[in-house]
Formats: structure tokens, sequence, C-alpha cells
């Protein structure tokens, strides 16, 4: 969880621990499954947030499966 810290809301915001876009990380030997809170603000930037937390966890959990699940509420329009 700390270093899900180093990844900050857009312009200076929280990290996103603080703002609670994590809801909860769970880490077994084999996997790592990230839920993360996705609505709110533009589509665009929840994106990447979850793509920077994803880089995170892959940083430091090298050899595990990674899953990002997510919370939205309102939705994003589809392309």
């Amino acid at each position: 969880m700390q270093a899900l810290r180093r990844v900050r809301e857009a312009q200076g915001g929280q990290d996103i621990v603080s703002s609670g876009r994590v809801r909860s990380l769970e880490i077994t030997p084999d996997e790592a499954v990230l839920t993360m809170h996705l609505g709110g603000g533009h589509c665009g930037s929840a994106q990447v947030l979850a793509e920077l937390a994803f880089d995170v966890l892959r940083e430091q959990l090298p050899d595990t499966d990674l899953y990002l699940r997510h919370e939205q509420s309102g939705g994003c329009p589809t392309p």
C-alpha cells in the first residue's frame, strides 16, 4: 500500500490511497488483486491512475499475476 501512495491524483492532488481510490489490495503467494474506485473526475484520468497503479504493483511484485478490478459510478462513454 505504501508504494501505491506514489500514484497521485491529477494536478498534485492526494495519493490514490488517501483519496479513497484504492478500495482493497489482496495479495496471495501467486497473485495480487487491486480494487480501485474509478468513478468521479474525468474517465481518461481515472484510466491513467489505474495504469500507474498497475505499473507500481508490477514493480513491487514482479513474479506475481496482477489483476485490477474497478468500482465505477456513472460510467464512462464507450468509443
